[in-house]
């Protein structure tokens, strides 16, 4: 039986990098805590925050000398936090807002310790205060707008961004985290448009790059994603991510060699659940199977630290049909059903095994689940249209394969085309 693999429906794993916990957001510089200098005392220096862990003594120092000074608790909350003492930082914060409750600066600190703290709703609660004391300060906007993104609040965060934009249109940054939430939903013309805004007021961030590099990944003009690359790449790009992104691309345009060399070094710079996800993708489509189910099995073993593993078991399942174990990859398929059942591609992917073992009414069982979860799911009108010409039910596999057809051509998937092609001449079936 000639079934349509679903080779052109493996999804990228890693579009867009954005900051959905405060703990990546910070490392990225996307996170604006807020210090405040404190004229009188000479030796307290904005440079000394960073890096001196002698400035949390002279803070304590500080404190016994003017305990009513509340920037210096705001502070010591901000040397806290960044020891990841964000309990501690939150204690600072609420004694500062006790002694001066009318300074926005440690309503907005608090907001991010307690974002950090995954207490979303009183971070919420801080940053609305904040604004009510003082609705001009564009970070306050920038930090909650962070907060929503992890909550996939997309809406909300564009338009903390805009507002952002409205106060202080100079800072490309803010341009460039709009430009992430735009790619995420889909709205890739506003996403470049933001990236171009962010790189022409002078963003040097290799994210900035790397992003629209994506965003251009995602619309199919390889081109002009590798050129970001490239440019990422000079900037000193040698994150996990930058190397999945720009092996998915390689992966994309079948450039496999290079598509291979990237992950191994997403891997060799931790990038452990992704790298090994995508290197075993690459292998499977080069036939190698064995080393997928090695790469696949090993990206599952993951899934405790906190990886998706949900995107695995619907590949190493295919896999697993490739191989002809059917039992294993049936397995796999049930596991990734009750991990994410509202996933069409598993269903059609299931459904491909069931094919195989002449189970045709579970076939189309899935298939049908396929096509109601996705009602432009080519593949799986082009597999119940297979089923249903081997059960000998020709007007019905003649209308799914039309469908298929249309759906193809819609797409420009012409290896699907191809293999309606054959599909009609096995079972003697003219297309109209």
């Amino acid at each position: 039986m000639k079934i349509f693999h679903p080779i052109t429906t493996i999804l990228l794993s890693a579009a867009i990098l954005v900051s959905t916990s405060f703990q990546s957001a910070y490392a990225n510089k996307k996170i604006e805590w807020i210090l405040q200098p404190v004229l009188f005392d000479d030796l307290y220096k904005e440079q000394q925050y960073t890096g001196h862990i002698g400035l949390q003594s002279h803070l304590e120092t500080l404190i016994k000398r003017h305990p009513k000074n509340s920037k210096l608790y705001n502070n010591r909350g901000l040397i806290h936090a960044q020891f990841n003492e964000f309990t501690k930082a939150v204690s600072d914060f609420d004694k500062a807002i006790s002694i001066n409750p009318y300074n926005a600066a440690p309503y907005i600190n608090r907001g991010l310790a307690y974002a950090y703290l995954k207490e979303d709703a009183k971070a919420l609660s801080s940053f609305k205060k904040a604004i009510s004391i003082n609705p001009y300060e564009a970070r306050t906007y920038n930090n909650r707008a962070l907060i929503y993104l992890g909550l996939n609040k997309y809406s909300k965060a564009i338009l903390d961004y805009d507002k952002s934009i409205s106060i202080n249109p100079r800072n490309a940054r803010t341009y460039s985290s709009r430009g992430d939430v735009y790619s995420i939903i889909n709205e890739h013309d506003k996403a470049l448009s933001d990236y171009q805004e962010a790189v022409e007021r002078g963003a040097d961030d290799i994210d900035v790059y790397v992003n629209r590099g994506n965003t251009y990944a995602r619309l199919k003009e390889y081109n002009k994603a590798l050129s970001d690359y490239a440019i990422a790449f000079e900037k000193g790009a040698k994150s996990p991510h930058f190397y999945n992104s720009r092996g998915i691309t390689y992966l994309e345009i079948k450039e496999y060699d290079k598509a291979l060399t990237d992950f191994n070094q997403s891997i060799k710079h931790g990038g452990l659940s992704d790298g090994y996800y995508n290197r075993g993708r690459t292998y499977y489509l080069l036939n190698e199977y064995e080393k997928a189910i090695y790469d696949y099995e090993y990206a599952i073993s993951l899934s405790s630290k906190g990886f998706d593993s949900s995107i695995v078991y619907p590949a190493r399942g295919l896999t697993y049909y490739r191989l002809k174990e059917y039992p294993k990859a049936l397995s796999d398929f049930e596991e990734a059903i009750s991990l994410s059942p509202e996933n069409p591609i598993v269903y059609n992917r299931r459904g491909l095994v069931y094919a195989e073992l002449q189970q045709y009414f579970r076939a189309l069982s899935d298939y049908n689940n396929a096509i109601s979860l996705d009602p432009f799911f080519g593949e799986a009108y082009a597999n119940r249209g297979t089923v249903y010409a081997s059960m000998g039910k020709i007007n019905l596999a003649r209308q799914d394969l039309k469908t298929a057809a249309d759906l193809f051509k819609k797409e420009g998937n012409e290896e699907g085309s191809q293999m309606l092609i054959q599909t009609y001449k096995k079972y003697n079936i003219s297309p109209e």
